[in-house]
């Protein structure tokens, strides 16, 4: 099974990917020599790339093998920057934005760390707590031939629940950490997959609509630079995005323009999404 790619590992791949082509040394070659430095699912999708431009295959078309463990988002641009002559920067551009995540999750992580700690703690000191507390009073009021009172009787039905199902609130909270640690692949750099609800933290969704909108305009320009028509350069630049809103937009505009009409308005990067 493939070892799938984290968003630290695609930075440093795509940064050496960079480097290469500024520098004009063969793909294939950098890329097999970051292999042999590199380990786990870095050294396999590198070597992967090496192996198939060292056969013929072009940088786009071996993305494009690798993209069960690659997203969508990081073949399209690529592709548009291959397309526009300016691939160091569309990567750069990419880099920019992965390394603004992994700050960004790494922020919040440690915002979550300590209250963490502290909910797991004081958890556990109130499932010790009421279960030996109630059992001390039980022994009491049997000693004495009391008559258990309501409220007791009360707090005995949640000292036995906490005993039966003290397992469940730890189990919920080893699944939210599990998917935490999931959400650091490189789907993050597109939402996609487990990284999804992630766009549902405030703050986070307006972040990744600035730098699809951003992403949008700086490829477009791009490829309006070096002469590709205008509709073209939309449908690729919205596809280079991952944005559904914006590839819409963008194909209504560009089938627009034959007719000689406006076109739709694009999403802003406040709209909801």
């Amino acid at each position: 099974m493939a070892t799938p790619i984290s968003i630290e590992q695609l930075i440093c791949m795509n940064e050496e990917i960079a480097a290469l082509v500024r520098a004009g040394v063969p793909l294939e070659l950098g890329l097999r020599n970051l292999g042999r430095d590199s380990a786990g699912a870095l050294q396999e999708i590198s070597h992967a790339l090496a192996t198939r431009m060292s056969t013929g295959d072009s940088l786009s078309d071996a993305l494009r093998a690798e993209e069960q463990r690659l997203p969508g988002v990081y073949r399209r641009v690529v592709e548009a920057g291959l397309r526009a002559g300016r691939l160091p920067v569309a990567l750069e551009a990419i880099s920019n934005y992965a390394r603004e995540l992994v700050e960004l999750r790494r922020k919040i992580t440690l915002a979550l760390l300590y209250p963490l700690i502290l909910v797991a703690l004081a958890y556990s000191l109130f499932v010790i707590f009421i279960v030996d507390l109630v059992e001390r009073f039980r022994e009491t009021y049997e000693l004495f031939h009391m008559p258990i009172h309501w409220s007791l009787a009360s707090v005995i039905w949640v000292a036995e629940a906490a005993a039966r199902w003290w397992w469940a609130p730890p189990a919920c909270m080893a699944v939210a950490v599990a998917w935490w640690m999931a959400t650091g692949g490189a789907s993050i750099l597109s939402f996609s997959g487990p990284a999804r609800p992630l766009a549902w933290i405030p703050g986070v969704g307006l972040i990744s609509r600035c730098f699809q909108i951003a992403n949008f305009t700086e490829l477009l320009a791009l490829l309006v630079d070096h002469q590709v028509p205008l509709p073209e350069g939309l449908r690729l630049s919205a596809d280079a995005t991952g944005s559904a809103r914006l590839q819409n937009s963008a194909e209504r505009l560009a089938s627009s323009r034959h007719a000689g009409n406006a076109g739709p308005r694009f999403p802003h990067a406040g709209d909801p999404a």
